[in-house]
């Protein structure tokens, strides 16, 4: 539609740098997919572990001072309607350095604060979870994971 040699598209252009659109057209369209496909912040009462338990990842969310907010996503397992992740090595440091009261978590279409608690009496029960869950986790479990977190929403 503007390609070279389309005399309307100059005079689009101009008009877009005329209103100053250049610059507020990038931000209302990342509003408008951001408040349409993002995830919405759920509550405490919405949580279901038991709904999670098909997902193949989910997203967790730490703060480090300087840094600010960083997302990495991770295999998780159910067990007893219970949410846990088995973290490795890079993830556990994330944890074990967040700043923040909580961490983020986004899965399916949904975002919650939440507390993770480690749980390494269940390490072998979600690493069980897990290796039936993922089929990758044969070469996978050979790695270090040397923390397995509950995670729980933080109350509203």
């Amino acid at each position: 539609m503007f390609a070279a040699g389309n005399p309307f598209a100059f005079h689009y252009i101009a008009h877009v740098e005329r209103c100053g659109m250049r610059k507020i057209l990038p931000i209302f369209v990342s509003l408008l997919l951001t408040s349409t496909l993002g995830a919405g912040l759920a509550t405490a009462d919405d949580w279901n572990p038991a709904e999670f338990a098909d997902r193949d990842v989910l997203e967790l969310r730490t703060e480090r001072e300087g840094e600010g907010e960083h997302w990495f996503k991770v295999w998780l397992a159910v067990v007893d309607n219970q949410l846990y992740v088995r973290l490795g090595g890079r993830a556990a440091d994330r944890i074990n350095g967040n700043t923040a009261d909580s961490l983020g978590l986004r899965v399916a279409a949904s975002q919650y604060e939440v507390s993770g608690t480690p749980a390494p009496d269940m390490a072998e029960k979600v690493a069980a979870v897990i290796a039936g869950k993922y089929p990758s986790d044969f070469l996978i479990r050979f790695f270090p994971h040397p923390l397995t977190l509950r995670l729980e929403p933080v109350a509203d």
